[in-house]
């Protein structure tokens, strides 16, 4: 599979699959976007988001969209589970995120602008086809996203996934170095995986309350 990131001049920024290979599993609009001046990943990043959203269809190429480190390569190795899994693009100069910012990241569509006392930034992926634009406050940052329908047309179960890889777009711009996912609900157990792919990428990941 092979991917690609992918601008539209209405705003709308994300990981796109380029062209698909003769093994890989197929979907309709193969891009994951979200509507923020803010989407712009480092290549790491935008390799871990695009594993996280269309893993389950990857066949034997993972050829990510702006390349990737050999340390990501390896990470993206581990977290498909493909023996015969081939890498490309991969380099050994790229820059692993270091950012400081700490993320929450809101599973369901209410926004709390008036979030205060948290050291961390609120961030909440509302439907794109509701809303245009980002809206940022001093309590919440809401940023309109296919993620969710994403997620449900692909069939996934753990929608979380794409909801982080929608908050790894963003997350160099914001100097992002932990996202903590709040209210879905998910274990420790079944974020490992995920959790070792993106700190791959400079960001640590776990579930508030786990």
């Amino acid at each position: 599979m092979r991917f690609e990131f992918h601008r539209e001049p209405d705003g709308r920024a994300g990981v796109r699959v380029d062209r698909f290979d003769a093994d890989d599993g197929r979907v309709g609009d193969a891009w994951l976007w979200i509507d923020s001046p803010l989407a712009d990943p480092t290549p790491d990043m935008a390799a871990a988001a695009a594993a996280l959203t269309f893993g389950n269809l990857v066949g034997s190429v993972f050829d990510p969209p702006r390349g990737m480190s050999s340390h990501m390569a390896e990470a993206v190795f581990v977290y498909l589970g493909k023996r015969h899994l081939r890498p490309v693009r991969v380099s050994n100069d790229a820059v692993r995120s270091r950012g400081a910012q700490t993320l929450r990241l809101h599973s369901g569509q209410a926004v709390n602008h008036q979030a205060l006392g948290v050291d961390a930034l609120n961030l909440h992926l509302v439907a794109g086809d509701m809303h245009y634009g980002q809206q940022a406050s001093r309590g919440a940052l809401a940023i309109p996203s296919n993620s969710q329908f994403f997620a449900a047309h692909l069939g996934l179960k753990d929608a979380w996934r794409v909801d982080v890889a929608g908050a790894l777009l963003a997350a160099s711009r914001l100097d992002v170095g932990h996202v903590r996912l709040v209210g879905y609900g998910v274990s420790p157990k079944e974020l490992l995986a995920a959790a070792r792919l993106t700190l791959s990428a400079g960001v640590r990941l776990d579930a508030e309350g786990a």
